[in-house]
């Protein structure tokens, strides 16, 4: 499992605490949610550690899904927020519906953070 990894390496200029911040984030890129009353280390975070994890994992969340097909379809993007959604511009030559598709599956925890739905246009 990444967390694991990511907290057994001696990572140069990151002391004990961004070593669990990262391995968290790594943690919940993939299916799982944090959730603070089933998970110990999450839970071990103060208020704004937990926030920026969160934060931090459902960015990254979105952009392994947008990366799902490992195809490269997506060179770049750009993001407004609006009052009641927040617009994804995806910079991409190809058809990138599958990769949308991914983004949508796992766009939750963001979603759950801004309070507001994400839109993504090619």
């Amino acid at each position: 499992m990444s967390r694991d990894m990511i907290l057994e390496l001696d990572i140069p200029g990151l002391d004990d605490g961004d070593r669990l911040l990262c391995a968290l984030i790594a943690r919940y890129h993939t299916k799982v949610l944090p959730d603070a009353s089933k998970h110990r280390r999450f839970a071990s975070l103060d208020r704004d550690r937990r926030d920026l994890v969160q934060w931090l994992a459902g960015i990254l969340r979105v952009a392994d899904g947008l990366d799902c097909t490992h195809a490269h379809a997506i060179e770049g993007a750009a993001c407004d927020v609006g009052e009641k959604a927040i617009m994804i511009h995806l910079k991409t030559e190809r058809d990138c519906r599958m990769e949308i598709e991914g983004a949508r599956k796992k766009d939750d925890l963001l979603t759950k953070k801004t309070g507001e739905k994400i839109d993504y246009r090619c």
